[in-house]
């Protein structure tokens, strides 16, 4: 994903992608070491709530996206943390 995002973005849309990729793992990092990944893994209305502001961030970046209207679309650092966020929580939040 990363070498997809740096072949069509450059070097600087890389770089926020990896940002976003290394702020997931902080993320992760942070909810392990306070006991968090616990409570999502065995609390459903916990992986509820997740999975519905999740749900609404990308109904959000949707809107966004529609809303554009210039002719080459713009990978802004800020969505490119928050996809990396994304992608990690989708990843490492499904109870097992």
């Amino acid at each position: 994903m990363l070498d997809d995002i740096a072949a069509i973005g450059g070097k600087q849309a890389g770089r926020w992608t990896c940002a976003g990729i290394l702020t997931g793992n902080l993320v992760h990092i942070s909810c392990c070491l306070l006991g968090i990944g616990w409570v999502i893994a065995h609390s459903t209305a916990a992986y509820t709530v997740l999975k519905l502001a999740g749900g609404a961030y990308l109904i959000i970046l949707g809107i966004q996206s529609l809303a554009a209207r210039s002719a080459k679309p713009r990978i802004t650092g800020v969505a490119l943390i928050g996809l990396g966020v994304h992608l990690w929580l989708s990843d490492n939040t499904r109870p097992a």
